[in-house]
């Protein structure tokens, strides 16, 4: 004789087997919090640069940054900074 006596007990097993199959999702904050600080340096290198607002001698720029903190140019307007991101097919995100 089976293991599984009725149906009801069947489609049980089948339903247990696959949240057993299904991966699980982390959060997103318990991926960011083991990922290391070389993790952190390549992530989105590629593809993602940050824009940041920085003054200088009263002026207020707005520097286009790498991943990794590499500074790759600087502009008068934020949308300048977004534009040479977009025109370089890189996505800009801010930090504040």
């Amino acid at each position: 004789m089976s293991d599984i006596d009725n149906v009801n007990d069947y489609e049980e097993t089948e339903k247990g087997l696959a949240d057993l199959a299904r991966p699980r999702r982390r959060s997103v904050s318990d991926a960011l919090s083991s990922m290391g600080q070389d993790d952190f340096l390549r992530f989105g290198k590629e593809h993602i640069v940050y824009i940041r607002r920085i003054v200088m001698n009263e002026h207020t720029l707005y520097g286009v940054f790498g991943a990794d903190g590499t500074n790759l140019s600087l502009h008068e307007s934020e949308d300048s900074a977004i534009g040479a991101a977009h025109e370089n097919n890189l996505r800009p995100m801010q930090v504040y």
